[in-house]
């Protein structure tokens, strides 16, 4: 979540903006959570799916009528799905959130009061969980070109135990 900078005033605390491809079922689920566990903010949700062959904007229409809901007619892809978003955000925060994502308590509420109470902040994250209920480590160090090379060749998955990949 990160202050969403310059623009015209709102009266909303939060802006969830998920980009969605194809991934109806956890979509459901991700924004059932988001409803169900959002409390003593006001907030919306701006979902831009990218052109899903499997029926996620209807369900989206269909189920949470109150999500804001972009239909793209031409893959955009991630990054500038979630720019989109930001630029039509209404909230004092921002917060990006894909579509696997499943609260498990009102960590909305809490981030905007952390974001509220440290003004020098410009950004904050919650703990990321796993399956199992252990912590999803999301913390890496700046890569270079060569690793993103790397990356764009699954050098990971052929060597699994490569130390360059390790570092990153």
């Amino acid at each position: 979540m990160h202050k969403a900078g310059t623009q015209a005033p709102s009266v909303l605390d939060l802006t969830n903006v998920v980009a969605n491809y194809n991934t109806r079922e956890l979509l459901a689920g991700c924004l059932d959570t988001v409803y169900r566990f959002t409390h003593g903010i006001s907030f919306e949700v701006i979902c831009l799916d990218d052109d899903s062959p499997d029926g996620s904007a209807d369900m989206v229409a269909a189920r949470f009528p109150r999500v804001r809901l972009v239909r793209n007619r031409n893959r955009l892809l991630y990054a500038r799905n979630h720019n989109i978003g930001m630029r039509m955000a209404r909230g004092r925060y921002v917060c990006h959130l894909d579509s696997d994502t499943l609260l498990l308590g009102n960590a909305m509420a809490e981030m905007v009061e952390f974001m509220d109470a440290h003004p020098q902040a410009a950004a904050c994250g919650p703990k990321l969980l796993n399956g199992d209920g252990t912590v999803q480590h999301c913390i890496r160090s700046f890569a270079g070109a060569r690793v993103f090379l790397l990356q764009a060749l699954n050098w990971h998955k052929l060597f699994p135990g490569s130390p360059t990949m390790s570092r990153y």
